[in-house]
Protein backbone atom coordinates (compact mmCIF):
# COMPACT_ATOMS: atom_id res chain seq x y z
CA UNK A 1 0.00 0.00 0.00
CA UNK A 2 1.68 3.07 -0.90
CA UNK A 3 2.73 5.13 1.70
CA UNK A 4 0.71 8.84 2.29
CA UNK A 5 2.17 12.06 2.14
CA UNK A 6 2.47 15.32 4.27
CA UNK A 7 0.56 16.99 1.18
CA UNK A 8 -2.72 14.65 2.26
CA UNK A 9 -1.62 14.58 6.24
CA UNK A 10 -2.18 18.88 5.18
CA UNK A 11 -5.09 18.23 3.26
CA UNK A 12 -7.14 16.40 5.71
CA UNK A 13 -5.52 18.30 8.93
CA UNK A 14 -6.82 21.70 7.24
CA UNK A 15 -3.54 22.89 7.58
CA UNK A 16 -0.56 23.95 5.77
CA UNK A 17 2.26 21.90 4.05
CA UNK A 18 4.77 23.73 6.11
CA UNK A 19 3.10 23.17 9.78
CA UNK A 20 3.28 19.31 9.09
CA UNK A 21 6.64 19.69 8.23
CA UNK A 22 7.39 21.28 11.66
CA UNK A 23 5.38 18.72 13.36
CA UNK A 24 7.89 16.13 12.01
CA UNK A 25 10.81 18.18 12.19
CA UNK A 26 10.46 20.52 15.57
CA UNK A 27 7.22 19.27 16.98
CA UNK A 28 8.23 21.83 19.87
CA UNK A 29 7.34 24.72 17.80
CA UNK A 30 3.78 23.81 17.60
CA UNK A 31 0.81 23.83 19.86
CA UNK A 32 -0.45 21.06 22.15
CA UNK A 33 -4.06 21.03 19.83
CA UNK A 34 -2.06 21.28 16.24
CA UNK A 35 0.24 18.90 17.22
CA UNK A 36 -1.88 16.53 18.40
CA UNK A 37 -4.12 17.07 15.65
CA UNK A 38 -1.53 16.16 12.98
CA UNK A 39 -0.45 13.25 14.67
CA UNK A 40 -4.14 11.92 15.11
CA UNK A 41 -4.75 12.54 11.17
CA UNK A 42 -1.37 10.61 10.53
CA UNK A 43 -1.73 7.79 13.01
CA UNK A 44 -5.59 8.04 10.86
CA UNK A 45 -3.95 7.21 7.41
CA UNK A 46 -0.76 5.32 8.63
CA UNK A 47 1.96 7.60 7.66
CA UNK A 48 5.19 6.60 8.24
CA UNK A 49 8.08 8.81 8.08
CA UNK A 50 10.51 8.23 4.80
CA UNK A 51 14.08 9.19 6.26
CA UNK A 52 15.28 9.39 2.82
CA UNK A 53 12.49 12.04 1.22
CA UNK A 54 13.94 14.99 0.30
CA UNK A 55 14.64 17.95 2.54
CA UNK A 56 14.28 15.40 5.44
CA UNK A 57 16.90 12.90 5.32
CA UNK A 58 20.11 15.78 6.02
CA UNK A 59 18.44 17.84 8.89
CA UNK A 60 19.15 17.37 12.62
CA UNK A 61 16.60 16.96 15.09
CA UNK A 62 17.03 18.79 18.60
CA UNK A 63 13.48 17.67 20.27
CA UNK A 64 13.47 15.30 22.79
CA UNK A 65 10.42 13.30 23.85
CA UNK A 66 9.27 12.21 27.30
CA UNK A 67 6.75 9.80 28.10
CA UNK A 68 5.09 10.22 31.74
CA UNK A 69 2.00 8.50 32.88
CA UNK A 70 0.47 11.33 34.82
CA UNK A 71 1.92 14.51 33.36
CA UNK A 72 0.06 16.73 36.83
CA UNK A 73 1.84 14.56 39.37
CA UNK A 74 4.08 16.32 41.50
CA UNK A 75 5.84 12.86 41.74
CA UNK A 76 7.22 13.16 38.56
CA UNK A 77 7.73 17.23 38.53
CA UNK A 78 11.07 17.16 39.41
CA UNK A 79 12.73 14.93 37.18
CA UNK A 80 10.79 17.08 34.53
CA UNK A 81 12.09 20.24 35.79
CA UNK A 82 16.03 18.82 35.69
CA UNK A 83 15.48 17.05 32.15
CA UNK A 84 14.01 20.30 30.84
CA UNK A 85 17.16 22.59 32.56
CA UNK A 86 19.67 20.05 30.78
CA UNK A 87 18.07 20.04 27.36
CA UNK A 88 17.70 23.90 27.47
CA UNK A 89 21.59 24.01 28.19
CA UNK A 90 22.38 22.17 25.68
CA UNK A 91 19.84 23.49 22.62
CA UNK A 92 17.16 20.71 23.00
CA UNK A 93 13.53 21.14 22.94
CA UNK A 94 11.43 18.87 25.19
CA UNK A 95 8.35 17.48 23.94
CA UNK A 96 6.37 15.73 26.89
CA UNK A 97 3.40 13.31 26.43
CA UNK A 98 0.71 11.86 28.63
CA UNK A 99 0.57 8.31 29.05
CA UNK A 100 -2.55 8.23 31.65
CA UNK A 101 -0.87 4.26 32.65
CA UNK A 102 -2.62 3.17 29.72
CA UNK A 103 -0.92 0.70 27.73
CA UNK A 104 -3.13 1.78 24.70
CA UNK A 105 -2.34 5.07 24.88
CA UNK A 106 1.24 4.32 25.42
CA UNK A 107 1.47 1.93 22.31
CA UNK A 108 0.05 4.90 20.17
CA UNK A 109 2.72 7.99 21.35
CA UNK A 110 5.72 4.88 20.69
CA UNK A 111 4.23 4.75 16.98
CA UNK A 112 3.80 8.71 16.73
CA UNK A 113 7.96 8.65 17.99
CA UNK A 114 8.94 6.13 15.95
CA UNK A 115 7.55 8.28 12.54
CA UNK A 116 8.90 11.02 13.98
CA UNK A 117 12.06 12.67 13.85
CA UNK A 118 13.04 13.21 17.78
CA UNK A 119 16.64 12.96 18.89
CA UNK A 120 15.50 10.78 21.79
CA UNK A 121 13.15 9.43 24.37
CA UNK A 122 12.81 9.79 27.92
CA UNK A 123 10.12 7.34 29.70
CA UNK A 124 9.09 6.92 33.29
CA UNK A 125 9.45 3.01 33.11
CA UNK A 126 6.79 1.82 30.74
CA UNK A 127 3.49 -1.09 30.51
CA UNK A 128 4.67 -4.34 30.35
CA UNK A 129 2.52 -4.90 27.38
CA UNK A 130 4.61 -2.76 25.51
CA UNK A 131 7.88 -4.41 26.53
CA UNK A 132 8.59 -5.93 22.94
CA UNK A 133 7.68 -2.61 20.96
CA UNK A 134 10.14 -0.57 23.58
CA UNK A 135 12.93 -3.09 22.71
CA UNK A 136 12.17 -2.99 19.12
CA UNK A 137 12.33 0.80 19.21
CA UNK A 138 15.86 0.68 20.73
CA UNK A 139 17.37 -1.97 18.67
CA UNK A 140 16.09 0.35 15.62
CA UNK A 141 18.35 2.84 16.35
CA UNK A 142 16.38 5.54 18.56
CA UNK A 143 17.97 6.97 21.87
CA UNK A 144 16.15 5.60 24.64
CA UNK A 145 16.77 6.09 28.61
CA UNK A 146 14.54 4.21 30.49
CA UNK A 147 13.94 6.70 34.68
CA UNK A 148 13.01 5.36 37.69
CA UNK A 149 13.65 1.81 37.86
CA UNK A 150 16.23 -0.58 36.34
CA UNK A 151 15.15 -1.54 32.99
CA UNK A 152 15.76 -5.40 31.53
CA UNK A 153 18.42 -5.61 28.87
CA UNK A 154 19.15 -4.14 26.74
CA UNK A 155 17.48 -1.06 27.58
CA UNK A 156 19.22 1.95 28.83
CA UNK A 157 18.17 3.37 32.71
CA UNK A 158 18.51 5.64 35.19
CA UNK A 159 17.06 4.46 38.53
CA UNK A 160 16.29 2.33 41.37
CA UNK A 161 15.73 -0.61 43.19
CA UNK A 162 11.68 -0.81 43.16
CA UNK A 163 11.83 -4.37 44.70
CA UNK A 164 14.81 -3.79 47.22
CA UNK A 165 13.27 0.04 48.21
CA UNK A 166 9.85 -1.67 48.81
CA UNK A 167 11.59 -4.66 51.22
CA UNK A 168 13.55 -1.95 53.30
CA UNK A 169 10.35 -0.04 53.95
CA UNK A 170 8.10 -3.44 54.71
CA UNK A 171 11.16 -4.55 56.97
CA UNK A 172 10.81 -1.08 58.52
CA UNK A 173 7.01 -1.51 58.94
CA UNK A 174 7.73 -5.48 60.88
CA UNK A 175 10.81 -3.72 62.98
CA UNK A 176 7.82 -1.80 65.05
CA UNK A 177 6.10 -5.19 65.38
CA UNK A 178 3.79 -4.88 62.66
CA UNK A 179 2.57 -8.23 61.29
CA UNK A 180 -1.05 -6.99 60.30
CA UNK A 181 0.17 -4.75 57.15
CA UNK A 182 -2.19 -3.28 54.59
CA UNK A 183 -0.90 -3.04 50.96
CA UNK A 184 -2.57 0.18 48.77
CA UNK A 185 -0.44 -1.17 45.60
CA UNK A 186 -0.03 0.70 42.33
CA UNK A 187 -1.28 -0.95 38.86
CA UNK A 188 0.81 -3.80 39.05
CA UNK A 189 -1.15 -5.69 36.26
CA UNK A 190 0.23 -2.92 33.63
CA UNK A 191 3.39 -0.92 34.88
CA UNK A 192 6.97 -2.33 35.50
CA UNK A 193 8.04 -0.74 38.50
CA UNK A 194 4.47 -1.29 40.19
CA UNK A 195 5.01 -5.16 39.91
CA UNK A 196 8.38 -5.03 41.02
CA UNK A 197 7.03 -3.59 44.34
CA UNK A 198 3.71 -5.87 44.31
CA UNK A 199 6.32 -8.70 44.07
CA UNK A 200 8.94 -7.50 47.04
CA UNK A 201 5.33 -7.65 48.80
CA UNK A 202 4.63 -10.81 47.85
CA UNK A 203 8.01 -12.28 48.97
CA UNK A 204 7.51 -10.40 52.21
CA UNK A 205 4.32 -12.03 53.03
CA UNK A 206 5.62 -15.42 52.57
CA UNK A 207 8.85 -15.33 54.39
CA UNK A 208 7.23 -13.95 57.24
CA UNK A 209 4.60 -16.14 56.95
CA UNK A 210 2.23 -12.63 57.55
CA UNK A 211 -1.73 -13.69 57.17
CA UNK A 212 -2.65 -11.17 55.13
CA UNK A 213 -6.64 -11.13 53.90
CA UNK A 214 -7.14 -10.67 49.78
CA UNK A 215 -9.38 -7.39 51.30
CA UNK A 216 -5.61 -5.77 52.78
CA UNK A 217 -3.87 -5.91 49.43
CA UNK A 218 -5.36 -3.78 46.78
CA UNK A 219 -4.29 -2.93 42.86
CA UNK A 220 -5.08 1.30 42.60
CA UNK A 221 -4.16 4.27 40.78
CA UNK A 222 -1.41 6.48 42.80
CA UNK A 223 -3.44 9.44 43.67
CA UNK A 224 -4.84 10.87 46.78
CA UNK A 225 -8.21 9.69 45.72
CA UNK A 226 -7.35 6.11 45.74
CA UNK A 227 -6.08 6.16 48.41
CA UNK A 228 -8.88 7.49 50.52
CA UNK A 229 -11.23 4.60 48.74
CA UNK A 230 -9.43 1.51 49.04
CA UNK A 231 -8.31 2.67 52.80
CA UNK A 232 -12.11 3.82 53.88
CA UNK A 233 -12.58 -0.41 51.83
CA UNK A 234 -10.06 -1.79 54.70
CA UNK A 235 -11.70 0.09 57.56
CA UNK A 236 -14.92 -1.09 56.67
CA UNK A 237 -13.82 -5.01 57.20
CA UNK A 238 -13.93 -6.03 60.97
CA UNK A 239 -10.29 -7.60 60.33
CA UNK A 240 -8.39 -3.75 59.59
CA UNK A 241 -4.48 -3.48 59.53
CA UNK A 242 -2.53 -1.44 61.71
CA UNK A 243 -0.30 -0.36 59.14
CA UNK A 244 -0.70 0.34 55.72
CA UNK A 245 2.33 0.26 52.88
CA UNK A 246 1.10 2.77 50.49
CA UNK A 247 3.03 2.65 46.85
CA UNK A 248 3.51 6.19 46.30
CA UNK A 249 2.82 9.10 48.75
CA UNK A 250 -0.72 10.47 47.36
CA UNK A 251 -1.97 7.46 48.01
CA UNK A 252 -0.73 7.62 51.86
CA UNK A 253 -2.14 11.36 51.95
CA UNK A 254 -5.55 9.94 51.08
CA UNK A 255 -5.50 6.92 53.50
CA UNK A 256 -4.41 9.17 56.04
CA UNK A 257 -7.01 11.24 55.38
CA UNK A 258 -9.64 8.74 55.81
CA UNK A 259 -8.43 7.45 58.45
CA UNK A 260 -8.66 10.94 60.29
CA UNK A 261 -12.63 11.14 59.03
CA UNK A 262 -13.16 7.52 60.21
CA UNK A 263 -12.00 8.53 64.01
CA UNK A 264 -8.76 6.80 64.25
CA UNK A 265 -5.22 8.22 64.70
CA UNK A 266 -2.32 8.32 62.46
CA UNK A 267 0.05 6.50 64.00
CA UNK A 268 -1.76 5.66 67.44
CA UNK A 269 -4.02 3.66 65.94
CA UNK A 270 -2.88 2.86 62.11
CA UNK A 271 0.80 3.50 60.93
CA UNK A 272 1.17 4.77 57.22
CA UNK A 273 4.44 4.82 54.82
CA UNK A 274 4.42 6.07 51.47
CA UNK A 275 6.96 5.97 48.94
CA UNK A 276 8.31 8.65 46.86
CA UNK A 277 9.06 11.85 49.54
CA UNK A 278 7.35 14.65 47.77
CA UNK A 279 7.65 17.92 48.91
CA UNK A 280 4.22 17.89 50.82
CA UNK A 281 5.45 14.80 52.63
CA UNK A 282 7.55 16.46 55.39
CA UNK A 283 4.59 19.12 56.31
CA UNK A 284 1.75 16.93 56.38
CA UNK A 285 0.43 16.11 59.58
CA UNK A 286 1.40 13.81 60.57
CA UNK A 287 5.10 13.94 58.69
CA UNK A 288 5.00 10.90 56.48
CA UNK A 289 7.60 8.40 56.77
CA UNK A 290 8.36 7.35 52.90
CA UNK A 291 11.00 6.14 50.98
CA UNK A 292 12.99 9.21 49.53
CA UNK A 293 13.70 9.07 45.87
CA UNK A 294 16.55 11.51 44.13
CA UNK A 295 13.78 12.38 41.79
CA UNK A 296 15.94 15.40 40.70
CA UNK A 297 18.92 13.74 40.05
CA UNK A 298 17.19 10.44 38.00
CA UNK A 299 15.74 13.41 35.52
CA UNK A 300 19.49 15.43 35.56
CA UNK A 301 21.58 12.19 34.49
CA UNK A 302 19.20 10.67 32.55
CA UNK A 303 18.99 13.59 30.54
CA UNK A 304 23.11 14.26 30.50
CA UNK A 305 23.14 10.60 29.30
CA UNK A 306 20.61 10.50 26.28
CA UNK A 307 22.43 13.93 24.95
CA UNK A 308 25.63 11.90 25.20
CA UNK A 309 24.22 9.22 23.68
CA UNK A 310 22.42 11.40 20.92
CA UNK A 311 25.61 13.59 20.45
CA UNK A 312 28.36 10.95 20.30
CA UNK A 313 25.98 8.11 19.28
CA UNK A 314 27.61 5.93 22.21
CA UNK A 315 26.62 2.04 22.27
CA UNK A 316 27.46 1.52 25.57
CA UNK A 317 24.70 0.81 27.53
CA UNK A 318 23.85 2.92 30.29
CA UNK A 319 22.91 0.85 33.55
CA UNK A 320 22.74 3.75 36.83
CA UNK A 321 21.57 3.00 40.39
CA UNK A 322 20.22 5.87 41.75
CA UNK A 323 20.14 4.88 45.84
CA UNK A 324 16.85 5.18 46.91
CA UNK A 325 16.33 5.13 50.98
CA UNK A 326 13.61 5.25 53.70
CA UNK A 327 12.87 8.49 55.87
CA UNK A 328 11.58 7.58 59.00
CA UNK A 329 9.03 10.34 60.28
CA UNK A 330 5.80 10.64 62.21
CA UNK A 331 3.59 8.54 60.60
CA UNK A 332 4.64 5.01 62.12
CA UNK A 333 4.87 3.84 65.38
CA UNK A 334 5.60 0.49 66.84
CA UNK A 335 2.58 -1.40 67.53
CA UNK A 336 1.13 -1.32 71.31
Amino acid sequence: MKNATIYEIAKKANTSIATVSRAINSPHMLSKNTYDKILQVMDEINYTYNETAANFSKKKSNAVCVLVPHITSSVFSRSISAIQKILYEKGYYLVTANTEYDGAIERRRLQQIKSQRFAGLLMFGFSIENTKQIVELHQSGMHIVIMWEHAIEPLNYVGFDNYKTTRIALEYLLSLGHRKIGFILGPYSKVGRAYQRYQACRDIINEHHLSIPDHLIQEALPTIEDGKRIMKSMLQSSDTPTAVYCNNDLQAIGAIHEIHRSGLKVPDDISVCGYDDIEIAQYYSPALTTIHVKAYDIGKIAAQELINKIEKNNKNRIAHDIPASIIERASCSRIN
